[in-house]
């Protein structure tokens, strides 16, 4: 009879979480957060199909218009290699490009990138600043409105390629949500956890997906990003709860093994990080990566808005695509 009382609870908290997600307009309260964590709890493909319902509501209601697609020619990756994404990450919720980013990209992306100041992660509130050359372990981030300063990187968020695929995998208008980088250096396993080198799922948003980029070769040895297969649309009831879990608690209970992903500097990964996943642990050398999220909308936490001076390139993507890029202002 408790079980059955708790369950009755469980479910009309579930529905409660289900009235304050369909606001029209994210209000970026405490309660989003919790809601959107709570009914990935229940199940994890439960946000997806909230998401792509509320899209159509909000979007009929608000009178949106479609977003752009953009010149296919400014495409960082082949139709055929975006179509294998499309496939493989609906099925498996990773997919690493096979096409690497060129040359000069890269190159542009790593000099700007590392040339930033970046400070380390300690779950504190306090800023302390990265010294190259000096510092050798823990993990440091670099900020977005700093990030979005050069002109090779805002290029690069705002290429077309991400909206695309992202709206073709959420069936529903993209939203940039985030774009951040770090470096990464072994560490004691005690700040695993703080570093999300252990396995979770991310809850920030009802639906997203996140595109790394790696900007040093990633071995097994440095880092790599690790996912367990098709977990973002089926795991077992013990390992949906919001936590981080070990390694052992992943292996015994997913039919599927983790995966890791490697790849010289240059190599993209597109991931559904409502699967499980975690950056593993470094055993020597370091990781530097960039990421960019694409969300259904921005309902949950507070976001950013970017005030920055932007290059004709990308002030003129963004002025075709205000729906996308609506935190840059």
């Amino acid at each position: 009879m408790k079980k059955l009382l708790l369950a009755v609870v469980d479910m009309l908290r579930f529905l409660a979480s289900l009235r304050v997600v369909f606001r029209p307009i994210p209000h970026h309260t405490y309660d989003e957060t919790i809601a959107i964590r709570g009914i990935a709890s229940v199940h994890p493909a439960i946000p997806r199909w909230v998401a792509r319902f509320r899209a159509r509501v909000i979007d009929r209601q608000e009178g949106r218009s479609a977003v752009a697609i953009g010149d296919e020619s400014e495409f960082l990756f082949s139709r055929s290699e975006i179509e294998r994404c499309l496939a493989t990450l609906k099925q498996d919720g990773i997919y690493v490009f096979a096409e690497r980013l060129p040359a000069s990209l890269l190159t542009a992306l790593q000099r700007s990138v590392s040339t930033l100041p970046a400070y380390f992660r300690s779950g504190k509130d306090e800023d302390i600043p990265f010294r190259r050359g000096v510092d050798g372990t823990g993990l440091f981030d670099i900020r977005e409105s700093d990030l979005m300063v050069p002109s090779a990187i805002q290029e690069y968020v705002t290429n077309p390629v991400w909206h695309f695929i992202a709206g073709k995998y959420f069936n529903a208008p993209p939203v940039h949500d985030e774009t951040v980088a770090w470096w990464t250096f072994p560490q004691p396993a005690e700040f695993a956890s703080l570093g999300a080198q252990m396995f979770h799922s991310d809850r920030r948003r009802l639906s997203f997906v996140k595109f790394f980029v790696y900007l040093t070769d990633v071995t097994t040895r440095n880092g790599p990003h690790v996912v367990v297969p098709g977990s973002h649309r089926h795991r077992p009831l013990r390992l949906r709860s919001d936590r981080r879990y070990e390694d052992s608690e992943v292996i015994a209970g997913c039919k599927r093994a983790p995966v890791e992903a490697l790849g010289e500097a240059g190599t993209v990964i597109a991931v559904d990080t409502q699967a499980l996943h975690k950056g593993k642990m470094l055993e020597r050398d370091h990781r530097l990566i960039l990421e960019i999220q694409l969300s259904t909308d921005l309902l949950g936490p507070a976001s950013t808005i970017l005030h920055n001076d932007w290059n004709e390139i990308a002030k003129a993507r963004i002025s075709t695509n205000p729906r996308v890029f609506q935190r840059f202002q």
